[in-house]
């Protein structure tokens, strides 16, 4: 008999032919963890009740609001921008348009090579839409300049701000900018709060809240 259908065979009779308490009948994996509709699954700090009512109290407030409009009007102004959020606060983790720049534009003209003029244009991207990402040019330049880059092909620009207080940064509250040849910002993923402070004193603070905070000096760190 054929090698292959004998396998066929077997198999088939594994599968099909189970005992009557069907004990060690075969199954798939059970893949509801996999995709699971508990977010807690994916994210420990959302199993948390206390946290999930300040999730909701977060969502339901005028500062979220204010997020949306924002992003509304981004997206009249801007051709075929768009805009990811985080799903835990709503963050807008990836802000682009595969149309146009989101700010400057295409032969920007001199002193595209300039740092200085770079970090110009994203301040000036900032201001004019912080309601979307919360802060203002005031908060990104008390952040700690963590990354300038210059992709030799390309020619785009990597910019990166770590948001800091007093001097310790923040887990993962960053800036993030790509900035084209032609002075045009391609994209930006904002996480900072716009109360870093307050945010520290009470919520990372918090053991139910999975936040670290790492010295900048010294190689203290705290999860």
């Amino acid at each position: 008999m054929c090698p292959t259908l004998c396998t066929a065979l077997l198999l088939l009779a594994r599968v099909g032919v189970a005992p009557a308490d069907d004990s060690l009948a075969i199954r798939p994996p059970p893949l509801a963890g996999w995709f699971s509709e508990d977010p807690s699954f994916f994210d420990v700090r959302r199993a948390d009740p206390e946290l999930r009512r300040r999730i909701l109290d977060w969502r339901q407030g005028e500062r979220y609001d204010a997020r949306l409009a924002g992003e509304a009007e981004l997206v009249q102004q801007v051709p075929g921008a768009k805009v990811d959020r985080d799903d835990l606060w709503g963050l807008p983790i990836y802000v682009r348009s595969l149309w146009a720049p989101l700010i400057g534009s295409a032969g920007g003209g001199g002193g595209r090579d300039d740092p200085n003029d770079l970090l110009g244009l994203i301040y000036e991207f900032v201001d004019a839409h912080a309601d979307l990402l919360g802060i203002g040019s005031g908060d990104l330049r008390k952040a700690r300049l963590i990354k300038l880059q210059r992709t030799p092909v390309s020619g785009r620009w990597h910019i990166w701000w770590q948001q800091q207080v007093q001097r310790s940064d923040l887990y993962e509250c960053h800036l993030r900018a790509v900035v084209t040849a032609d002075r045009g910002l391609a994209s930006l993923s904002c996480r900072m709060l716009p109360t870093p402070a307050f945010y520290v004193a009470n919520l990372v603070s918090r053991s139910n809240v999975r936040a670290g905070v790492h010295r900048e000096r010294g190689g203290i760190s705290r999860t």
